[in-house]
């Protein structure tokens, strides 16, 4: 039996082509389970085992309780061994055979590379058994962020036709006011005339002095009694005018926090059509886009900003309100976000670890580097939506 070059070469190309296959496929699988672009070469971001730990745990909630994070991991080399290793002993845990494992020796050097990508097929055959389908984790988190948008924007509807009415029922009773207001003014007049005819008639029989006398008072009852009308009118008027003030003050001010939100919540194509139309939410968003939308949201409400995984999160406070919205329980806001960003990311982190969302990093790993980790923040919190979903 004598093989020639070509048939081991086409043999060797046939191979080369089913690894590549598998591993675009087992790539594909990690982008979606987790709900993140894996941007650099897929073995050299598998390498600290921060994503590895990640996809065990969301198999399986709580199967690794302890992942070091990508910062501490290039601080201490050890520590991505001990990744590596906990991902070992959680993946046997949860069905995977010796047999799809791989070395984490030959791994942390770069051999055997073919072994992990079996190892992650084998998993994802885990996974679909399991009920957890490629996908769920941003489709849900995109339908959630939907459906808060409708709602917003059915608030806003709400309260621009509350305006609308309340604005036509203020003319309507100001139509009435004016209409009632000429009644009383010519039902005046009419009486007016009415007691100066009285008056003449009554100072014809009278005498010269005592008609000058009368005359006298008659004009200085005129005078008060014009006078405190003219009193009663104007605080009539000056009440009308403070309550239609504060009404068009709080109607106003309910809307514009409505719209304030709604355009926060904008995609920039929405944001830049014509002022009557209203904000929608994005109807496309990436994995690490619709992570970063749902944080933003829900830190808004805490007057935090949020544009980014690296800088956002450095003082600790976007951590701190994020954790807080589901959580108003667990701590004093207000009394934490006065604090150092280390105590603020310390409670944060401690608060989430109670409800079951593992530690993937540490208060020093976000603040003693000049700019944080962009993976280690997305990797965190991707597994505190997860969790807090839960």
């Amino acid at each position: 039996f004598v093989v020639s070059f070509d048939e081991i070469l086409m043999t060797s190309r046939s191979y080369q082509i089913q690894e590549a296959e598998q591993k675009e496929k087992a790539r594909v699988w990690l982008e979606n389970l987790l709900g993140l672009d894996v941007e650099d070469d897929f073995f050299v971001a598998l390498g600290d085992g921060v994503l590895l730990c990640s996809i065990v745990n969301t198999i399986k909630p709580g199967t690794i309780p302890k992942v070091f994070s990508t910062a501490r991991c290039r601080k201490v080399i050890s520590r991505k061994l001990d990744n590596i290793n906990s991902f070992v002993a959680g993946a046997r845990r949860i069905g995977v055979f010796s047999s799809y494992m791989f070395d984490v020796s030959e791994f942390a050097q770069g051999k055997r590379q073919d072994k992990l990508v079996k190892c992650l097929l084998k998993l994802e055959e885990i996974a679909k058994k399991a009920g957890i389908e490629a996908g769920d984790n941003v489709l849900a988190l995109q339908a959630q962020l939907n459906e808060e948008d409708s709602k917003r924007e059915e608030e806003l509807k709400a309260a621009l036709a509350a305006k609308e009415k309340a604005e036509k029922e203020a003319r309507e009773e100001y139509e009435k006011l004016k209409e009632q207001r000429q009644k009383e003014e010519q039902n005046r007049r009419e009486t007016e005339e009415k007691e100066r005819a009285a008056l003449a008639a009554k100072m014809a029989e009278m005498s010269l002095a005592d008609r000058e006398e009368q005359q006298r008072k008659a004009a200085a009852d005129q005078e008060r009694k014009e006078r405190e009308r003219k009193e009663q009118e104007e605080k009539r008027n000056k009440e009308r005018e403070d309550r239609l003030n504060k009404e068009r003050e709080d109607r106003e001010k309910r809307i514009a926090d409505l719209k304030a939100k709604s355009t926060a919540s904008a995609t920039p194509s929405s944001t830049s059509s014509s002022s009557s139309s209203f904000s929608a939410a994005p109807k496309v968003l990436s994995g690490a886009d619709a992570i970063l939308y749902w944080a933003k949201t829900r830190c808004e409400d805490y007057g935090v900003e949020v544009t980014n995984f690296t800088t956002s999160w450095k003082d600790g406070l976007a951590f701190l309100s994020l954790v807080h919205s589901y959580f108003p329980k667990a701590y004093d806001y207000k009394v934490y976000s006065a604090k150092t960003p280390n105590e603020r990311l310390a409670i944060a982190f401690d608060t989430a670890g109670a409800q079951g969302v593992p530690p993937l990093m540490d208060p020093e790993d976000v603040t003693d580097l000049p700019t944080p980790d962009r993976r280690s923040i997305m990797t965190y919190l991707s597994c505190l939506y997860k969790g807090f979903k839960r």
